[in-house]
């Protein structure tokens, strides 16, 4: 799917919390992560909270969390979105939730939030999200045993956090976080696909974007 373009400044009004923030890196890791999961999307996000929502004389700010590699740091961090977009030098895309994802969020806040804040500065985990990527097929017999991640919270890479977080919020049902990969989380009907923009770089098809039901995750996330 083709996303229609817009500046994050003409659109930062609306993004709230629970949204979704994906990006296609030009890294060497990001290259590999392209090429084991036949996508564009390399890396994902959450919108975390927003900054003076309602203070109209104070610049809203949107913070998201993320498990990444960034400016010498390695982990689960905080940062602010209109920075991550100025200086990332790859695309950008957010994805709001939908109505039905969203009305779930709300439900269980608690729940995800403070997940996610008690999740702060562990660290990033380079070997799980290459395995997660490259998946071996179960025709293999025990050699698939090789490419399959036990779940293991003590370290994080960007879908892993991004999966568990939708299941606390009960938006996705329970599946092995350690195997999602960032085009998983972009191929769930959880977002609203009319609303969703693309907010840098150059114009690129995301193949199955929002297209898959969270249900069908039992099947397809081993």
């Amino acid at each position: 799917m083709q996303l229609k373009r817009r500046n994050y400044q003409e659109i930062k009004q609306f993004i709230q919390p629970g949204d979704l923030i994906a990006f296609s890196g030009k890294s060497e890791f990001s290259r590999i992560v392209k090429l084991a999961t036949r996508s564009s999307i390399t890396h994902v996000a959450m919108v975390l909270d927003v900054e003076n929502l309602h203070h109209p004389g104070r610049p809203t700010v949107q913070n998201i969390i993320e498990a990444a590699r960034l400016n010498g740091q390695s982990g689960v961090m905080v940062n602010k979105l209109c920075e991550r977009i100025e200086y990332y030098p790859g695309e950008v895309w957010w994805f709001p939730l939908n109505q039905a994802a969203r009305d779930k969020l709300i439900l269980k806040q608690s729940h995800w939030y403070r997940f996610l804040h008690t999740q702060i500065f562990k660290p990033y985990d380079v070997k799980q999200a290459l395995l997660s990527a490259f998946d071996i097929p179960r025709l293999f017999g025990p050699l698939a045993a090789i490419g399959h991640n036990r779940e293991d919270f003590s370290q994080f890479f960007c879908s892993e956090l991004i999966a568990e977080a939708l299941q606390r919020a009960t938006i996705v049902p329970t599946v092995n976080a350690s195997e999602v990969t960032p085009i998983d989380i972009c191929r769930l009907n959880i977002f609203d696909q009319s609303k969703a923009r693309q907010l840098k770089g150059k114009n690129k098809y995301i193949k199955g974007f929002a297209s898959e039901c969270p249900k069908q995750w039992v099947n397809t996330i081993q």
